[in-house]
């Protein structure tokens, strides 16, 4: 515990003797990341010195490689476990409202560093000591560190450009964005929005009210900015008082159950959806509390630098009969599922997972012939991107979509907002007006829900967060918002609709004198329009993440 303390403080100081330094650290890494791509012919510029947003995209996606390229050579100095000993005590170096490229860099340099051909000497791992550290050491982790920023940074302009901002030439550096007022507005937007993620809504949907308290089999590891005062499993579970630790990472549940209602009212996305790497991460997630509770050692380490360090032999017998206790969970939620037989199989599978930098799919398992470490703090990055729902129609969307529904309807039903049973039937039915035209039939609401004079008409867009949308590919982007902002001007158009005329030949809605019209989807959905950014009432937006859309309902 006190090389964990001391490691970390160790690192901390030698990181962080100055402002200057790290400034210069991450210009340096801006000015070798344009060297590595010196070989690309740049972006012609227009007479105001602009490059064309496309043309820009295009450039920073033959950046991509030599930048990486660059990056993986420095990281063959020290071999994978090395490094994921160095970066897990290394400091953060921006401020706390910068969380999320924080957190987003961090995966990077995991999945980068791992590329090392060095071979890791796990041994190290189990000494008092651990690996060398020095302050010379510590600059050249600090480079490494500010390097990858750099990509991180890449990867952000590659988006950039997707969302049609201009960039500048830089004469030691890659373009930088010159955004206008109205984009720089939307992307902070969207940034704020988009910092409490959560690895659910990637599916396309949420967890219905009566599932949200579920007891889960398995945890993922949340990583907080600052350190946090809890009790720690194997502290907790002895009834002993945690020691005076700086705790990182934080268990999170994931509600299985949920997942799995999804997965067999789905027919398992027609069997495009969850397969043996995604239940092999589950098992994985299982045992992250069994093996924070087996010993105060992996408790703290897991807390501070989120993974676990085992002998190989002891992790397979250990933990093999909690292997079996999952598995037999998971298989009676998810039939048919395709898991390994033993925790030997579980680990030679998790060992040879394939990892990519651009969207980060990072690895979760560090390993030789002897000992093992388990990543805890990938999994939960891991398990979000495999979750994400294949973007499926017909029946199989369908489903997904209706289930999306009823979820949101089961919060209001919950909430001061519960509509009485003669509104209920009011909803998913067409809506038709008066008269006897063909085109008399309005639309249907979604979710509904009342309070006093006022009626809340909700539409449900299961929008499935994909990889197009996670890198920013221009498409994908454009698509979504679209879509959206479409849905966001139907929405108050037929809100302005029933205030005019409020009785139809199916529907009297005369008695609310005041219409809330939201548009909820499960995650955030990237948009310039006012309409849809601007508020429907208090701090909600017309157009709400079901997040967001939850928390009002109980304020």
């Amino acid at each position: 515990m006190l090389d964990l303390i001391q490691s970390r403080i160790l690192m901390d100081t030698w990181v962080k003797t100055g402002e200057k330094k790290i400034r210069k650290a991450l210009e340096d890494a801006k000015k070798q990341s344009a060297i590595w791509s010196k070989h690309i012919p740049r972006p012609t510029a227009s007479s105001d010195g602009l490059i064309d947003p496309l043309d820009a995209k295009e450039y920073f996606k033959k950046c991509l490689k030599p930048v990486e390229n660059g990056l993986i050579e420095m990281a063959q100095r020290f071999s994978p476990a090395q490094w994921l000993w160095y970066l897990r005590r290394f400091p953060n170096l921006h401020n706390p409202e910068d969380h999320g490229f924080e957190s987003y860099s961090h995966t990077l340099i995991t999945i980068i560093s791992a590329k090392s051909q060095r071979k890791n000497d796990l041994r190290q791992f189990n000494t008092p000591f651990g690996f060398p550290l020095s302050e010379s050491i510590a600059n050249y982790v600090l480079a490494f560190v500010a390097g990858v920023y750099d990509l991180a940074d890449l990867h952000i302009k590659y988006g950039a450009a997707s969302r049609e901002i201009p960039f500048r030439m830089s004469g030691k550096r890659l373009p930088d964005a010159i955004p206008t007022e109205s984009k720089k507005k939307a992307g902070q937007i969207f940034d704020a929005r988009s910092q409490n993620i959560e690895i659910l809504p990637s599916i396309g949907t949420i967890p219905d009210y009566d599932n949200l308290f579920e007891k889960s089999k398995i945890h993922i590891l949340h990583k907080s900015y600052y350190p946090v005062d809890t009790s720690l499993p194997y502290f907790d579970i002895h009834d002993l008082m945690t020691p005076l630790v700086p705790i990182h990472y934080i268990p999170e549940q994931v509600p299985l159950k949920f997942i799995s209602n999804l997965y067999n009212l789905t027919e398992n996305g027609n069997g495009q959806w969850l397969n043996r790497e995604v239940f092999s991460l589950m098992v994985l997630a299982g045992l992250l509390i069994p093996i924070a509770t087996s010993a105060p050692e992996h408790s703290i380490n897991i807390a501070v630098n989120g993974y676990s360090i085992h002998e190989r032999d002891d992790f397979i017998t250990d933990y093999f009969g909690t292997f079996l206790e999952l598995t037999f969970v998971i298989m009676k939620l998810f039939p048919n599922a395709d898991l390994p037989p033993n925790p030997i199989h579980l680990l030679n599978i998790l060992e040879n997972l394939t990892t990519i930098s651009h969207p980060i799919l990072p690895g979760v398992v560090l390993a030789n012939k002897e000992w093992v470490i388990i990543d805890h703090a990938n999994v939960g990055t891991r398990l979000q991107k495999m979750l994400q729902f294949p973007n499926l129609g017909d029946k199989t969307g369908n489903r997904r979509g209706i289930h999306f529904e009823d979820a949101i309807q089961s919060y209001i039903d919950t909430s001061p907002w519960k509509p009485s049973n003669q509104l209920l039937t009011m909803r998913q039915v067409h809506l038709v007006r008066l008269g006897n035209n063909k085109h008399n039939q309005i639309t249907d609401i979604d979710a509904i829900g009342e309070s006093g004079n006022t009626l809340l008409i909700i539409s449900c867009k299961a929008i499935i967060f994909n990889i197009g949308q996670d890198i920013g590919e221009y498409y994908a982007l454009k698509n979504a918002r679209l879509h959206l902002d479409e849905a966001v001007q139907k929405w108050q158009d037929v809100k302005a609709e029933l205030l005019i005329s409020p009785i139809g030949q199916n529907y009297d809605f005369s008695r609310y004198s005041k219409i809330i019209a939201i548009v909820c989807t499960p995650h955030v959905v990237y948009t310039e329009s006012e309409l849809s950014l601007s508020y429907e009432v208090n701090e909600l937006r017309k157009a709400a993440t079901a997040t967001e859309f939850i928390e009002w309902l109980n304020t």
